[in-house]
């Protein structure tokens, strides 16, 4: 059963470039954005499908790789997806951050701890992030297609972050005490993927790009 799940988790996170070809949505940078995310999220669970890349050293080196891209990569969605100071802000977080892990590589070195170091931060950033753009939409009446696709986005992304703290805490703190407990957790993070990668293609399905709106400011603009 939980290799049924996982397969199907990892074939959804396709569905979003699917989704961007399908809608035509190649010229809306933070939808790319959020595209990309979800097909290095399905990357990362290659190895399940990839026999040559099941062996440990394989799925170690992935991890830590993708560990060090997921951050970036979730904050040019949020770039791309703001507008003035707040897009600015952004983009400092951006510079800081790859700087952060950085520095967390050269005390740490290239290894578990620093990676385990790495997404904790990035978690927390992405989550805070989330939430200030929902409660951003919640505080307006009048809402773009642009502004309701990407609260559903922003929704995802919290709820998938979210579940992620669970396996953060079991799985990278090592409080998972058996093979049981560890499968189970890693089957909470397949049911996430699938649910989230899901909310994510539901919030570009509801894009309609108008004329009016080809150049609109999205709900980030402070």
């Amino acid at each position: 059963m939980q290799s049924l799940i996982s397969n199907i988790a990892i074939a959804s996170c396709y569905l979003p470039v699917l989704m961007i070809v399908w809608k035509n949505l190649r010229y809306e940078k933070s939808f790319i954005a959020i595209a990309i995310y979800w097909l290095f999220s399905g990357l990362i669970n290659l190895p399940n499908w990839v026999s040559f890349l099941q062996n440990s050293a394989w799925q170690n080196q992935i991890t830590l790789i993708y560990n060090l891209i997921d951050g970036p990569l979730i904050l040019l969605f949020f770039y791309f997806s703001a507008n003035g100071s707040k897009r600015k802000l952004i983009l400092y977080t951006i510079i800081l951050f790859i700087l952060f892990e950085m520095g967390t590589i050269v005390i740490a070195g290239y290894n578990l701890k620093s990676s385990t170091i790495i997404i904790g931060f990035d978690t927390f950033i992405a989550l805070t992030l989330c939430i200030t753009n929902i409660t951003a939409y919640l505080s307006k009446l009048d809402h773009s297609s642009c502004e309701n696709a990407l609260v559903f986005i922003n929704s995802s992304v919290l709820f998938s972050y979210g579940v992620f703290i669970i396996i953060y805490y079991f799985s990278y703190l090592g409080f998972a005490n058996s093979r049981a407990e560890n499968n189970e957790v890693f089957l909470i993070y397949y049911i996430s993927l699938f649910l989230s990668s899901l909310l994510t293609c539901y919030g570009l399905w509801r894009y309609t790009k108008k004329p009016s709106e080809m150049y609109e400011k999205s709900y980030l603009n402070y």
